[in-house]
């Protein structure tokens, strides 16, 4: 797993301000994108205990889908800017863990969503820790490096999805959930939920987790854009008993814009700005 550093170009195709990705970026990847990739999405996803996952999303000549996110350190408060709450610089993913600092991540997503395989890297007390996740129909394996066990299986229902710990990317992982509902925009969906760890209990775990999903596509005021102005949403909520419930909102492109698990929301922005380059 080597760590790239590359630059990538796309065009916004102008018709909304939601259609708008980034024309340049760069930041730390395990794998830079290859000459038959096209840039689709990219943006900050900024974390409510302060971190930033930058991210960019490519899809290739059959359909796949490759998500890469660099962890990034918050940015500096403005002048005079409120700073963020006491809970809010301790806040920890409830269901996902703790995001390791300075990871960075790399998945590979089917034309459909399905998981293909997945490489995560960090530095845990300045030691290497390197993981690879292979999805098979049936069955995800697991490698480590720098973690126990070296090698682990998990056995998965058929047609499941995967949760993994960063918030970028997770819309391509839970597309086509319409196959998923039924009438009442109700339904269930088995996914292969990730969980960071210490590195001395896995690193990252997976276990096979029965979700309760919901859909409710409805109109929303978004400020954001200009004050009054009322855009499509879609809100999806995730629930299963022993986890808080989780509420995905995407904007009318289809992209994930928040992510919110009880009253924590890790935000969205697009298109990719200056302003959130670390210093």
């Amino acid at each position: 797993m080597s760590q790239a550093t590359e630059t990538t170009t796309g065009a916004a195709d102008g018709t909304s301000p939601f259609a708008v990705i980034p024309s340049t970026e760069a930041f730390p990847r395990l794998h830079a994108p290859g000459a038959a990739e096209r840039l689709v999405d990219g943006g900050r996803s900024l974390r409510p205990a302060g971190q930033v996952e930058a991210f960019s999303v490519h899809v290739d000549a059959e359909g796949r889908f490759f998500v890469r996110v660099a962890v990034l350190p918050g940015r500096e408060l403005d002048a005079g800017a409120a700073p963020a709450s006491e809970a809010a610089e301790r806040w920890i993913d409830p269901v996902s863990g703790p995001l390791p600092p300075g990871s960075l991540w790399h998945l590979v997503l089917a034309p459909d969503g399905r998981p293909e395989r997945l490489e995560a890297r960090w530095l845990e007390e300045g030691r290497p820790v390197e993981l690879a996740l292979t999805c098979f129909p049936d069955e995800v394996m697991i490698w480590r490096r720098g973690a126990e066990p070296a090698s682990e299986s998990l056995a998965v229902p058929p047609g499941y999805r995967l949760l993994w710990p960063p918030v970028s990317g997770r819309d391509h992982c839970l597309m086509n959930l319409d196959a998923f509902l039924d009438t009442h925009d109700r339904g269930i969906l088995m996914v292969c939920a990730l969980v960071c760890r210490p590195a001395a209990r896995g690193g990252l775990r997976a276990r096979p987790v029965k979700l309760t999903i919901g859909v409710d596509a409805s109109p929303a005021t978004d400020n954001a854009v200009e004050p009054r102005t009322v855009v499509p949403r879609t809100v999806v909520s995730l629930s299963t008993p022993g986890w808080p419930e989780q509420r995905l909102t995407l904007d009318e492109a289809g992209r994930l814009a928040r992510w919110q698990v009880d009253d924590a929301a890790t935000v969205c922005v697009r298109p990719w700005a200056e302003a959130w380059i670390p210093s």
